[in-house]
């Protein structure tokens, strides 16, 4: 069993531990409460999201139209989160359940 175990180990993948670099302009959108629409510029395995806040605000993104609800991925008033994403998903999709939020996603590669 301890043979497995270090087997295990060696074929781990190493978490990616390059700086953030944009590789795109940033994308501003005002998200309300109806959902809201905006486009990468270009193909990029990570996103940064800056949500200015006040509010939560909620992301998704996807190949073609997407639609955001109050079930994906949260991203807090001040956050500042990198999300790993598909390279061809350049459509993201936003919405608030309350009030008002302004989030920039900047395209790019790292954590």
């Amino acid at each position: 069993m301890a043979g497995y175990a270090k087997t295990q180990r060696e074929n781990l993948m190493p978490a990616i531990n390059a700086p953030f670099t944009p590789s795109g302009a940033t994308q501003s959108s005002a998200v309300t409460t109806s959902n809201t629409q905006a486009t990468l510029p270009v193909n990029s395995g990570q996103v940064r999201f800056y949500n200015e806040g006040p509010n939560v605000a909620r992301v998704r993104w996807g190949v073609g139209a997407q639609t955001a609800t109050a079930t994906d991925t949260p991203l807090a008033p001040g956050a500042i989160e990198v999300l790993t994403k598909p390279p061809e998903a350049v459509n993201l999709a936003y919405i608030c359940t309350t009030g008002t939020a302004t989030v920039h996603a900047t395209a790019g590669e790292g954590a």
